[in-house]
């Protein structure tokens, strides 16, 4: 009976263990929506004060690690799109581990963990409709000829206008004041 008691504690022991380190866990959670062919920046920021400069930030995209970073700015890739993937080594000594991914792919959207010990940061990114995007571009483009003939047609009026403005007070002054 004795023995018994001593390994159900123990597992009790192990179970509050597992969900002590669960519940320690900190995921900030962040979503972006991005449009493929851009650049996509994954925010991560920890406070390291209580940290060494010899402890790893991992960054991991469905369970493969994409880059590690080390508090004093030392940065490892572990990811074939390592020419896709920056990172800041002197923003990581501050305690700023975030990254940008350069031409998103289709391939590249999903789950993003960045994590140090019990912290972490959960980044998805969501593919933008195309829907979304083309009507912005559009619209910019044409607003800025619509401003470029704004512009025009107000200085044409605004000429017009100061040529018969002057032509009128110029013969009424020298009606009024002739030169003899």
């Amino acid at each position: 009976f004795f023995c018994t008691c001593i390994v159900f504690g123990k597992i009790l022991m192990l179970f509050f263990c597992l969900a002590q380190y669960h519940r320690n866990k900190r995921c900030t959670e962040v979503t972006l929506n991005a449009s493929l062919k851009s650049e996509v920046f994954l925010p991560c920021h920890f406070n390291i004060s209580h940290h060494n400069e010899t402890e790893w930030v991992y960054w991991s995209y469905y369970s493969s690690n994409l880059v590690t970073i080390m508090i004093n700015g030392r940065i490892f890739f572990d990811s074939p799109s390592q020419g896709r993937v920056s990172s800041f080594p002197n923003l990581a000594r501050g305690g700023n581990f975030s990254i940008l991914i350069h031409e998103l792919q289709s391939s590249d959207t999903g789950t993003y963990l960045c994590e140090l010990n019990s912290e972490c940061w959960r980044v998805k990114i969501s593919e933008l409709p195309e829907s979304k995007i083309s009507p912005f571009s559009e619209t910019k483009e044409l607003n800025s000829w619509l401003f470029f003939f704004a512009g025009v047609g107000v200085f044409i009026l605004l000429f017009i206008i100061f040529s018969l403005t002057g032509k009128t007070w110029f013969f009424k002054s020298n009606f009024l004041y002739p030169a003899w």
